[in-house]
């Protein structure tokens, strides 16, 4: 088990793949109970992540990433992300009865400055 994963969690990701326990709230800030993707934030926390990418060409003229060049996984454990919609290559998953998704880390939109959760919302889903 990597440092770069929770202690019980039971997948190991590889490269920079990462798996997000999407944050969700109940109720809205006037009290009205949501349901199904309105109680869905586009952020979560990171609770796995691979060690990063080893990348095969060189990635721009400059040569700055070699042939064979480890490039590490820009985001840990921990970290409180938020992500698109229709995250690239994103992928629902069960895991232990509970919903996570898989993304790579380079599909991420960003993370929190100050490791608290972001509450963001797409803005089709703000009241």
């Amino acid at each position: 088990m990597s440092d770069n994963q929770d202690k019980k969690f039971p997948l190991e990701p590889f490269e920079d793949i990462v798996v997000i326990e999407q944050l969700t709230e109940e109720k809205s800030a006037g009290g009205i109970i949501l349901t199904g993707k309105s109680k869905e934030f586009q952020a979560g926390r990171v609770v796995a992540a691979g060690p990063g990418r080893v990348y095969s060409n060189y990635m721009d003229a400059s040569g700055a990433h070699q042939v064979g060049h480890m490039v590490p996984n820009a985001v840990k454990v921990g970290d409180y992300v938020i992500f698109g919609k229709y995250l690239s290559g994103g992928e629902p998953v069960m895991i232990d009865g509970k919903k996570y998704l898989l993304a790579r880390a380079g599909d991420l939109g960003g993370r929190s400055v100050d490791g608290q959760p972001l509450k963001i919302r797409l803005a089709d889903n703000v009241e």
